[in-house]
């Protein structure tokens, strides 16, 4: 009777302790789950912020067909509208600024220097660029008249300045190199419109 008894005892320890079974498993209630897991946890999404553009014009420019000169002609390009001055100016000084289809009439003689950074103080953009050698540097003029009349599109700049490898250039105009800032109205044959004075005529040989 006692090898009975010990016997029960054993087989009923065993089936305390063995491991549950689908007919054995307990549903977990949510109150004992993370929240995540709850049946009544709200589900989670993810947002993406996307960046925003808006145009900006930036100037190439244009042979003229009878004068040794060029005239400024605006094109549109798309610009984050958090980005600082210098990284809206920057598309403009890199190589494959204008497009294939520009590119048959436009020139971008900006894009033979590196843009370093832009300071604005009172209304007067300095434009801090760098170049290997400034006997490479040519036809300031042009990439002046094409920064000032970019950078002037925007509404805290009336002028600018061109430092070169950490020092200020003379700026070519009309009237001769000159070392202050320049506008807009200092470069007058770069307007498409201007009319150049005509040559005066030569005298003929039957007026002598």
């Amino acid at each position: 009777m006692r090898r009975l008894l010990v016997a029960a005892a054993l087989i009923f320890l065993a089936a305390s302790c063995s491991v549950p079974t689908e007919d054995t498993a307990q549903v977990i209630s949510d109150d004992d789950l993370p929240e995540t897991l709850r049946r009544d946890a709200s589900p989670t999404t993810t947002t993406t912020i996307a960046r925003s553009n808006e145009p900006f014009t930036y100037y190439l420019l244009q042979q003229r067909a009878e004068q040794d000169s060029r005239f400024v002609v605006a094109v549109t390009r798309q610009i984050e509208i958090n980005g600082t001055r210098a990284e809206q100016l920057a598309p403009l000084f890199g190589d494959d600024f204008v497009t294939p289809e520009e590119e048959e009439e436009l020139v971008n003689p900006t894009a033979q220097l590196d843009l370093v950074a832009i300071d604005i103080t009172r209304g007067v953009a300095t434009v801090q660029v760098e170049i290997e050698s400034l006997t490479d540097l040519q036809r300031l003029g042009d990439v002046a008249a094409q920064l000032v009349w970019t950078l002037t599109e925007l509404d805290e700049i009336d002028a600018i300045l061109i430092e070169v490898n950490g020092e200020l250039q003379p700026i070519p105009t009309q009237d001769g190199d000159v070392s202050v800032s320049v506008r807009k109205e200092d470069f007058p044959r770069y307007n498409r419109d201007f009319e150049f004075p005509e040559a005066p005529e030569e005298p003929s040989d039957t007026d002598s």
